[in-house]
């Protein structure tokens, strides 16, 4: 049986780092152990080869996820978001509600697109460049706003 952080959360107190949507669990110095958080709602669609990226808004610091290749489906265009500081809040309340959120994108990004890449400008904008629309190289560089959510052509 498969110990979740729903069935500990009230053994003992946990440190956790996030990396990703993991969590690690320290129970001494030298041992560690990796817990599975499952999260509530919709998840993103499988992937690979995707982009991913950290963002401060506010007091909020949300993991970003973009474009990527399904093997039997092909590239995806989608963005999602979850709220690591949410995931963080499991540790007071096992039941904290903490969600994947699909991101209504604005503007033309950069369509179904894997293996490339973003940089984080400033505490919103985020620079996408590189990687394989198809078989194609991508030539294009965009700008997304996370606080609009619009892409822009550079």
């Amino acid at each position: 049986m498969s110990d979740t952080l729903n069935d500990r959360a009230f053994e003992r107190p946990l440190e956790v780092v996030i990396d990703k949507t993991h969590v690690e669990e320290h129970k001494e110095r030298n041992e560690n152990e990796w817990m599975e958080v499952r999260l509530q709602g919709k998840l993103p669609e499988r992937r690979s080869n995707h982009c991913a990226f950290v963002v401060h808004n506010g007091n909020q610091e949300y993991l970003y996820v973009h474009g990527g290749r399904d093997l039997k489906e092909g590239a995806h265009s989608s963005m999602w978001r979850v709220c690591i500081s949410g995931i963080l809040n499991l540790r007071q309340d096992p039941y904290h509600p903490v969600e994947w959120e699909c991101v209504n994108t604005h503007g033309a990004g950069l369509g179904r697109i894997s293996h490339h890449t973003a940089s984080v400008r400033n505490s919103n904008e985020v620079v996408f460049y590189g990687g394989l629309k198809g078989e194609e190289s991508n030539k294009l560089i965009c700008l997304f706003n996370c606080s609009t959510n619009t892409w822009n052509e550079v």
